[in-house]
């Protein structure tokens, strides 16, 4: 049961990286064209 978890936890958190990373990368293009 515990690697369900682990997996569960590790898919989590690959996501908010990803969309965090996103965020980051839409501010940062939006603070260079000015």
């Amino acid at each position: 049961m515990e690697l369900i978890w682990l997996l569960a936890t590790m898919a989590l958190l690959a996501i908010a990286i990803f969309l965090g990373n996103k965020h980051e990368k839409s501010a940062y293009a939006a603070v260079e064209k000015k």
